[in-house]
């Protein structure tokens, strides 16, 4: 895959350290040519200084070539910039930008832009582990979240397709034990299995009753206890 990371701070460089490690073609974009030697001398991708929505420094970047680009400076206003000029201009297949402040997710919703809230990402983790105790969640997009939580005593002996929610809850990976598989409608779920699944942010409280937690959680079944699917 062709990347090209725009902002080299302390996300840019980790972004771009993954994705060479992964075996892909990374060029790093910065306006300051100090920042890009945060990278260092084993870096194995390829720098160019400048704005990076920019659209002669992106074509210097090999943007019409490229796969992916994600925009990870610490400006929001770049960031969505940078993400519509490849998006609009260039038709990157994915483009991702990094949202800082929250009160511009909406922004990026109406114009279609993918992005990763890191500080809705961590708030939502830390209130999930303080009232939940049990599951953790992160915002996908429109309003959606993919969830995980360990099962409790509401949804023992339960079918999948008795629990979902037709366009608020679907139920995507189940593990039990050691175990992992995508569950069919027909799967029967117990209490201490862990689900993963795709809600809708206003469904929480609806899908809030089958989780195991402060809510009234049966102890998980030992380790190793053999049940059907």
């Amino acid at each position: 895959m062709n990347a090209v990371v725009i902002g080299c701070g302390e996300t840019g460089v980790r972004l771009a350290e993954l994705l060479a490690a992964g075996g892909h073609n990374v060029v790093v974009v910065d306006r300051n040519p100090e920042a890009l030697r945060a990278l260092g001398s084993g870096f194995n991708g390829a720098t160019v200084t400048g704005l990076g929505y920019d659209e002669g420094v992106l074509r210097k970047a090999g943007i019409e070539t490229a796969d992916a680009l994600a925009t990870v400076t610490e400006n929001d206003n770049v960031n969505i910039f940078a993400a519509e000029v490849a998006t609009r201009i260039f038709h990157v297949p994915r483009v991702v930008a990094r949202l800082i402040d929250p009160a511009l997710e909406r922004t990026l919703q109406q114009l279609g832009l993918d992005y990763v809230c890191g500080t809705t990402i961590i708030a939502q983790a830390l209130a999930d582990r303080m009232t939940e105790g049990h599951a953790h969640a992160f915002t996908v997009r429109g309003g959606f979240e993919i969830m995980e939580f360990l099962a409790g005593p509401e949804i023992e002996s339960r079918r999948v397709d008795e629990v979902q929610i037709p366009g608020e809850f679907l139920v995507s990976l189940l593990t039990r034990g050691a175990a992992s598989l995508i569950p069919r409608p027909e799967t029967v779920l117990h209490a201490g299995d862990r689900v993963v699944a795709v809600v809708l942010a206003g469904a929480r409280a609806k899908v809030r009753r089958f989780m195991a937690g402060p809510q009234g959680a049966a102890t998980p079944p030992p380790s190793g206890t053999a049940r059907q699917k």
